[in-house]
């Protein structure tokens, strides 16, 4: 998506659109899996709990550190639903909640994903499979993602978040992006994203 002419969302759900793949994850490009065959692991696991609502998520490092369960909430260090870090999900159910939003810009989408999947039952689980962010690394893509945050995580919090609690009624219905021209301008928010609007 650093050269693509739209957001990184929209790279994202391009990317879920045109694979036959029958399970979805996405992976940042400053994540390293630091366990062995993580693939093959992140697949038996998900295939062992025989439930397409669920999404399956990677445990969190931080430049080789292992970071506390409590990193994983809404909320990091709060009592606040748990959510996922690169989660593996059935593609089917992702089609049927619709997709990613067409609001975000390039991130936190993947956490409202999650809060869709509270919404209709289903749950986050949490593998054995460990990744590592290397939060040294800084390129042209990761300053635009910075200023990306507050647009994105605001975005997040007025959908799920009432009297400054999570509700798990989204605030609003999904806005999918539209078939057309879906390779070529983006769609909704793009903040300083290059592109075509």
């Amino acid at each position: 998506f650093i050269r693509s002419l739209v957001k990184p969302a929209q790279c994202a759900e391009i990317a879920f659109r045109n694979t036959a793949a029958d399970l979805v994850m996405n992976v940042a490009d400053d994540c390293v899996f630091k366990t062995p065959r993580p693939l093959d692991r992140l697949y038996q696991i998900y295939r062992s709990y025989n439930n397409d609502k669920i999404i399956l998520s990677c445990r969190y490092m931080i430049n080789g550190q292992e970071q506390p369960f409590s990193q994983h909430y809404y909320f990091p260090g709060d009592i606040s639903p748990i959510m996922p870090l690169s989660g593996l999900m059935s593609r089917n159910l992702f089609n049927n909640m619709g997709g990613i939003d067409r609001n975000f810009i390039g991130e936190w989408w993947d956490l409202d994903l999650a809060m869709r999947v509270y919404a209709l039952g289903g749950d986050i689980i949490f593998s054995d499979v460990f990744m590592d962010e290397d939060k040294g690394k800084s390129t042209a893509g990761s300053i635009l993602f910075r200023e990306l945050k507050r647009h994105d995580r605001g975005l997040l919090n007025n959908l799920w978040i009432k009297d400054g609690k999570v509700n798990f009624s989204r605030a609003k219905p999904v806005e999918s992006f539209d078939d057309l021209n879906i390779l070529g301008a983006s769609q909704g928010p793009r903040g300083r994203w290059r592109g075509n609007h």
